[in-house]
């Protein structure tokens, strides 16, 4: 298998004003949110008390039959096997003193000793690593090869013996309290230059253009003769005047294991209306109750509709279904998953994302998914890379331009598209990417850190397949909770056979059936195939 790097990514629409020096601030946008919601935690005795929920209601609830008691299931931690010990140890060939190897620049690990083999993972430059077992030089590496792991080796000239301890940080490396790993700025116009360098800038000659909603990291603020200017992360110079900033809040899903709190449940949306609970569906606002904050957690009780209305009875009284992103509990799990493995199933009607082990929901997230001419694939894959931070940008030909700089937190899934942190937008819980899976940039960490394999400290990248000790979750991507979906990529390889012969003949007859209603001009449904 060979590991395609095609990125597909999001439409940029969002503008938002600036402050002068485009520093990015974190804010909660509504000042009552954390005070009117779960997530800042619950009352001391209350979380994972048996038979009651985060909220202080006990399961099932008189508040309504939706609450039941929280499935238990841990997954068992996947480790990830170290060098070969039949292998000679590597300071036996290194200077006397030596305590860790320095990576000189950015560095490529292969599957074998052999640099045509498959990538199986980067490490960041600077990154000082562990010195532990070697094979001999060959296969395009001129010195030796340190074995990492199983389908880890990286070769030793890249490498610089060092009399320092080991230094392996888990990257996107974040300053104490941000939520991404830089400053960035969107440009404001089609057409705003980019220079070389100071002398460049100053004489107007331009080294390129950007388009409108480019993202870029912002590395230094500086001066030329008074007007104020940007050196980017590419070492670019832009004027500041072609830059927006703008505020990153602090959005983020429900983390269901450590509030206790049982599927379904909700996300309330109310960023720009006063909304407050009503007594019954469709009824007069309740006396005394507070305005639900914007992106405030709640459990959900009930459910019933008024004509052809949805309503939703939460802990203070009953909401509009429409004013919520819901999570509702899986039809099933995946087949041919061990007993408690973690995965992740994928809702693009409700737009929202939940992550299991097992039976029991743990996490969940709203999310940006692809547009209708953009779709998010169906299917049941396997993430088969797991990228740090990473530029994303259209492909040659595309009659949508962008580039968006160090985009944290990218899983793959299929080909190009990936669940990842978007910080340039708050629209979760709207189609709006090019295929990629939109997440808070909290929500998106979490899920990074959480999701099998992990990525060791100090490395940027890692790739699997259906050969690796420790494959890539499965992520079930469905258009509604009784979708089902193919298997796909290397995911059909690890799948029981049976599983991928019956889902590929649904397929099969949907496919028909929807050629038949074309034909009929009838229609046919939107099943996100490409």
């Amino acid at each position: 298998m060979k590991f395609t790097h095609f990125f597909v990514f999001t439409s940029l629409l969002l503008v938002l004003a600036c402050s002068k020096e485009k520093t990015i601030i974190v804010v909660e946008e509504d000042p009552d949110a954390s005070e009117d919601s779960t997530d800042g935690g619950t009352a001391q005795g209350v979380v994972n008390t048996p038979g009651v929920n985060g909220e202080g209601q006990p399961v099932p609830s008189v508040l309504g039959p939706l609450q039941k008691p929280k499935p238990s299931c841990r997954a068992n931690p996947a480790e990830w096997p170290g060098p070969d010990p039949a292998l000679p140890e590597v300071l036996s060939i290194l200077p006397e003193g030596t305590r860790s190897l320095r990576v000189l620049t950015r560095a490529r690990v292969y599957m074998k000793p052999d640099a045509t083999s498959e990538l199986t993972g980067v490490i960041k430059q600077y990154t000082r690593l562990t010195p532990t077992r070697y094979a001999p030089a060959g296969g395009g590496c001129k010195k030796y090869w340190l074995n990492l792991g199983k389908h880890r080796f990286i070769c030793g000239e890249n490498l610089e013996p060092d009399k320092r301890e080991t230094l392996l940080r888990d990257q996107p490396i974040l300053a104490p309290g941000a939520i991404v790993p830089n400053k960035y700025g969107r440009i404001r116009r089609t057409g705003a230059s980019y220079f070389a360098n100071a002398s460049d800038l100053e004489a107007g000659k331009a080294a390129g253009t950007f388009n409108a909603g480019d993202m870029i990291q912002l590395m230094e603020f500086k001066n030329l003769k008074g007007k104020p200017y940007w050196v980017t992360g590419k070492k670019f110079l832009v004027w500041d005047e072609e830059i927006l900033g703008y505020h990153v809040p602090e959005y983020h899903g429900i983390d269901l294991r450590k509030l206790n709190i049982n599927l379904p449940a909700a996300i309330v949306r109310a960023k720009s209306i006063k909304l407050v609970p009503t007594g019954d569906p469709g009824g007069s606002e309740l006396a005394g109750v507070k305005p639900l904050g914007h992106y405030s957690i709640r459990a959900l009780y009930d459910r019933k509709k008024l004509d052809k209305a949805l309503f939703y009875r939460l802990k203070e009284g009953w909401i509009p279904a429409r004013r919520v992103l819901s999570a509702w509990p899986a039809k099933k799990v995946p087949p041919g998953l061990a007993p408690c493995e973690k995965w992740i199933e994928i809702n693009v009607s409700m737009q929202t994302l939940v992550a299991y082990e097992g039976e029991e929901p743990v996490y969940m997230a709203p999310f940006s998914s692809g547009l209708k001419k953009y779709p998010t694939r169906y299917g049941i894959f396997r993430v088969w890379a797991k990228k740090a931070i990473s530029d994303m940008t259209s492909g040659m030909g595309a009659t949508e331009k962008y580039s968006v700089d160090d985009v944290p937190w990218a899983m793959f899934f299929f080909l190009g598209q990936a669940l990842h942190g978007a910080y340039w937008h708050t629209d979760f819980g709207n189609r709006r990417s090019h295929g990629c899976v939109n997440l808070t940039p909290i929500d998106a960490k979490w899920i990074y850190e959480w999701m099998e394999p992990s990525v060791p400290p100090g490395w940027l990248e890692v790739y699997v397949n259906e050969d690796s000790p420790v494959p890539g979750t499965t992520v079930v991507v469905r258009h509604k909770y009784d979708h089902e979906v193919q298997f796909l990529r290397y995911a059909r390889k690890l799948a029981p056979p049976e599983e991928v012969k019956r889902l590929d003949e649904l397929k099969k007859k949907d496919l028909a059936d929807q050629t038949r209603r074309m034909y009929e001009n009838k229609g046919g449904d939107d099943d996100g195939s490409e």
